[in-house]
């Protein structure tokens, strides 16, 4: 009751409803619906009450329209009173990957922004459909992953609305993204009786064909094939560059470009938007969402979105603007410091987790020690500021170790990148397939979706904010059921072992629930299109395996595994570290390895030729290396002792062969010294 006394914005009533939704997500998301009699309480309160809310609207704006707001024509669940619309945003990666030429020194800024436009595109365009038809934000019933659903009336001026709206967004897209990215909006018709248990299964099957056949029809060839017409006159020849230095795609803009002077390279009236959004995400907690002539002191975007909205990241006295109508929304977007949301706004954890430059890394000396020029050194000193954003080369650099080594301390590893894709498998059959025909209801999906969601990103914000290992962590995108993170590489690799473990206990150990994924390892400069297709291929590379795998460093392993060869890793390490081994052994491992696939391969085709029968001998020559190379500088007793455990080798590579290229790789990297 205090919480519901403090909420801001009363007085404007689809503001306060809104906050009045996100604070009963709080207290009520684990609260049954029902208890009483023989059910079962999988359903919490929050989320049969929204689907009540959204059902009840839609219900009331059939029944105004048609002027039979009466008991019995209410009581009718045969008429298809309903419409499910569903909305899909599509090339989502090429909107976020693109890369000109001068993007390499704002890279993680203007990726996190263009991450929030893609969430705020996806959010603004189900409200420009339920802001016409007068529906609450309850309406909206699935949101996630770039894709939602909404219940509506099946009205003329409903679908009147739908086909305008779809039509609005996709012109406002395709001269933001030439084309490169569409937002798909469909429906189907509805009874009250396809929302019952026992029903609702093929009402969901019936908007996810609706969904599958959208996807050949993205876009209205007639009204945008061929050439864009007057493309060319756009651009400013005086300008360097002409065409933007950070999307390589649009033309640079004037006033862009002298609001961002700081730059050194024109820029186009987007990508400014995305290096705003970018910047404020961290520095911001709130956000607000107006109608573009709304009076808003400070920064804002320069293109309001789809033409209707308007976003900065003010935290002043807004209440004029609600009362006026012009406020359409206001959100928290980050957790605070202890995990805690806020109850007196509407909450949308949007910022995801972002590492900033902190007082202890000006004390960092890792910097000095990479192979790159001294100017570069001296440039990614001055470009840390605390607050800020790291770059991509700052966060690769926290992958080295610095040892103590002849009185002298050294760095050691590589400064890499590690990229991390993953998503759950088969979403799709889970929200098919998952719930007996009896079970399926559209409050049960619907928490799924929610819960699923939250994993992404409530938790895990909070993991990397609060686990000092993971600190350095970048999130791309987590939502819906996948994520795209970048970090230190040795950081990544152990995060993923993690996430895998904390998504299995947060799905209660349901062996049919689990994750894959594919990590890449890529120097800081790669081009960032280019680390998203390795990430991509690693990940689809894992789901080859029969899912609930990883791919690291070209291998594909089973999770189980993936722990398995990390404890090969450490015992390596242990053995190089004690001096039982050193480099030219490590190498000669990969040699082996190689052969023992080569044999298996060889004994698998069931004959032998002469030229490869030098593969057989692998194991007899791992014994005359071990004997002349394993415990140098031991004793007789200890250099024995290292050669008895390290012969166990042996097993592990006829066990597991290629796979064991992932710990040998990793101490490999892990143990490069001068950190090169």
């Amino acid at each position: 009751v205090e919480s519901l006394e403090k909420l801001s914005h009363i007085e404007s009533i689809s503001l306060w409803y809104e906050h009045l939704e996100s604070l009963m997500a709080i207290y009520l998301s684990q609260v049954p619906s029902a208890r009483a009699g023989n059910v079962f309480p999988d359903v919490s309160l929050y989320d049969h009450s929204r689907i009540v809310a959204a059902i009840a609207a839609a219900l009331y704006c059939y029944h105004a329209d048609n002027k039979t707001l009466n008991v019995e024509e209410i009581k009718n669940n045969e008429l298809d009173k309903f419409l499910l619309v569903g909305g899909d945003f599509y090339g989502i990666q090429k909107f976020i990957f693109s890369e000109g030429l001068g993007a390499e020194k704002n890279r993680a800024k203007i990726l996190r922004g263009r991450s929030l436009a893609v969430s705020l595109y996806t959010e603004l365009a189900a409200d420009l459909i339920l802001r016409d038809l007068g529906l609450p934000c309850t309406s909206l019933v699935f949101n996630a992953g770039g894709k939602w659903i909404l219940i509506a009336s099946n009205t003329e001026k409903a679908l009147e609305v739908i086909k305008e709206k779809e039509k609005q967004i996709n012109e406002w897209l395709f001269d933001v993204s030439l084309g490169e990215s569409a937002f798909g909006i469909t429906y189907i018709t509805a009874a009250a009786q396809d929302f019952e248990a026992g029903r609702f299964k093929n009402t969901w099957d019936k908007i996810a064909e609706k969904w599958a056949e959208k996807k050949f029809k993205k876009l209205d060839l007639d009204k945008f094939g061929g050439e864009i017409k007057d493309f060319l006159d756009k651009f400013q020849n005086d300008l360097e560059p002409p065409v933007c230095a950070f999307c390589g795609k649009r033309p640079s803009d004037r006033e862009a470009s002298q609001k961002r002077k700081e730059e050194g390279r024109a820029i186009c009236r987007i990508c400014h938007d995305h290096l705003f959004l970018g910047e404020n995400i961290v520095k911001k907690e709130k956000l607000a969402i107006t109608s573009p002539d709304a009076d808003i002191k400070g920064e804002k975007l320069l293109v309001p979105i789809f033409d209707s909205y308007q976003v900065s990241f003010t935290s002043g006295e807004l209440n004029a603007l609600a009362k006026g109508g012009k406020l359409y929304r206001y959100w928290t977007i980050a957790l605070d410091e202890s995990g805690n949301l806020a109850k007196d706004i509407t909450v949308r954890p949007l910022a995801g987790y972002v590492p900033v430059y902190r007082q202890e890394d000006f004390y960092d000396d890792r910097i000095l020690w990479t192979r790159k020029s001294e100017a570069k050194k001296e440039q990614m000193i001055v470009e840390m500021d605390e607050g800020k954003i790291k770059t991509f080369e700052h966060i690769a650099v926290k992958s080295l170790f610095m040892k103590k080594e002849n009185e002298k301390v050294m760095p050691v590893g590589i400064p890499a990148l590690g990229i991390l894709k993953a998503d759950v498998d088969h979403l799709g059959k889970l929200m098919s397939l998952g719930l007996k025909r009896e079970e399926y209801t559209v409050s049960r999906l619907a928490a799924l979706s929610r819960q699923m969601n939250q994993f992404f990103t409530v938790y895990l914000p909070y993991l990397f904010m609060t686990d000092q290992r993971f600190q350095d962590i970048y999130t791309l995108f987590a939502g819906g059921d996948d994520l795209f993170l970048i970090g230190p590489w040795n950081r990544i690799t152990e995060l993923s072992v993690v996430i895998r473990d904390k998504f299995t206990e947060y799905t209660c150990h349901n062996e049919e629930i689990h994750l894959s994924a594919g990590i890449a390892v890529q120097k800081p400069n790669t081009p960032i299109d280019r680390i998203a297709e390795i990430a991509e291929s690693a990940l689809k590379q894992a789901k080859k395996n029969n899912r609930n795998s990883i791919t690291v460093f070209g291998e594909t392993v089973k999770w189980d595994d993936f722990k398995k060869m990390r404890e090969f890793t450490e015992k390596l390490s242990s053995w190089f570290e004690s001096g039982f081994i050193n480099n030219a052994m490590i190498y000669r491992l990969n040699t082996f390895i190689d052969q023992a696939e080569r044999e298996q391969e060889v004994l698998e085709r069931k004959e032998i030729y002469r030229e490869d029968m030098h593969c057989l001998k692998w194991r007899a020559f791992f014994r005359y290396i071990t004997e002349r190379n394993v415990g140098k500088n031991l004793k007789d007793k200890e250099k024995r002792q290292a050669k008895d455990e390290f012969s166990q080798v042996v097993k592990w590579i006829e066990a597991y062969k290629g796979k064991l290229r992932i710990p040998l790789w990793e101490m490999i990297y892990n143990n490069r010294r001068g950190g090169r």
